[in-house]
């Protein structure tokens, strides 16, 4: 499909920073990590999503799960573990309308800096003090950099940070 994305990165036309590739896919680095580990990986044949694929893509499928398989002990996080994650469709987040696999590694599931940001949040509002400035310049960011740009969430976010700022 000439006006995708992911099938101009697999074509060769747009530059991604590769991690693997094969006659069947193409991974790289997301642009965007949501892991210290993210990676997406594409098959080079043009499926919009999962709900687009056949039986036919079947055996396409099973052979994109064992390339995740086979970067994962290539990027040396098979022992430490990794998630592997499709999303269909925007609410779900998915942003490219061509099917990718997530691969995500690099912390352990919960360790996300909005639940550390959280948590000083939640200690600043239960001792009655007021958050240093420095710290809600940096929960500030953290949320704002946690959010997916299309976010049904982002007013929420907007007064929340608000609220934080008042905080401080």
């Amino acid at each position: 499909m000439n006006n995708c994305l992911f099938c101009q990165i697999a074509a060769g036309e747009i530059p991604a920073d590769r991690v693997y590739q094969d006659e069947d896919f193409f991974a790289f680095k997301d642009i965007r990590p949501k892991a210290p580990v993210h990676i997406l990986i594409i098959p080079k044949k043009h499926i919009e999503s999962i709900k687009n694929a056949t039986a036919e893509d079947v055996e396409l499928m099973g052979r994109l799960l064992l390339a995740a398989q086979k970067i994962a002990q290539e990027l040396q996080v098979e022992e430490s573990g990794y998630r592997l994650v499709f999303n269909t469709r925007g609410h779900a987040g998915a942003e490219i309308d061509h099917l990718h696999l997530h691969l995500l590694a690099g912390r352990a599931l919960g360790s996300k800096p909005v639940d550390e940001a959280l948590s000083i949040i939640a200690e600043g509002a239960h001792s009655g003090s007021k958050i240093p400035r420095a710290d809600a310049r940096g929960i500030f960011i953290i949320i704002k950099n946690s959010l997916p740009r299309n976010s049904n969430t982002f007013p929420t976010a907007v007064v929340f940070m608000l609220d934080i700022q008042y905080l401080c």
